[in-house]
Formats: structure tokens, sequence, C-alpha cells
């Protein structure tokens, strides 16, 4: 079976044609878990999964196998984000 894509091997990677546009992740605001209100949604960039804060020190994972039943620990300092 052969691809319809065709490479010119003589062209650096850096010339290929790439695709833009195709996965745009959305501006974030960088903050400290301890500034993020309970209830709100936030990005944890260690396990790259949304959260939903739900005390001082506990957020549930509400994306990837999270169904926001199972609470993980924060500290005040861990830098997360917020999609603006």
């Amino acid at each position: 079976m052969q691809s319809g894509l065709v490479l010119n091997s003589k062209l650096p990677i850096h010339s290929l044609p790439t695709q833009t546009g195709m996965s745009t992740q959305p501006a974030r605001k960088r903050v400290k878990f301890r500034d993020v209100t309970i209830g709100t949604r936030f990005y944890d960039p260690i396990s790259e999964e949304y959260f939903v804060k739900q005390s001082a020190t506990l957020a549930a994972m509400v994306t990837g196998i999270g169904d926001g039943t199972v609470p993980d620990e924060f500290e005040d300092d861990d830098t997360v984000g917020i999609d603006e």
C-alpha cells in the first residue's frame, strides 16, 4: 500500500511545511494553588491534567482518568494554570 505523501528528502527538516492551528493551547495564566478559589477549574503542569479545587489543600482531577471524585493533595506554593 502506497501513501499519497511524498517528501523531498533534499530539504532540511526545518524547511518542511507544517500545519498550524491544529492544536492550539488556551491562554493560561500562572498562579499559585493558594490563589485558586474553591470550585475553580485549573491546569496542573506536572500531571498535564485539569483539576477542580475542593479545599485549601485538595483538588479532584476532571480530565484524563479523573472523574472528579478522587481528591489529590496540592501545596500552597504549587504553580498551576488558569485558562483565560
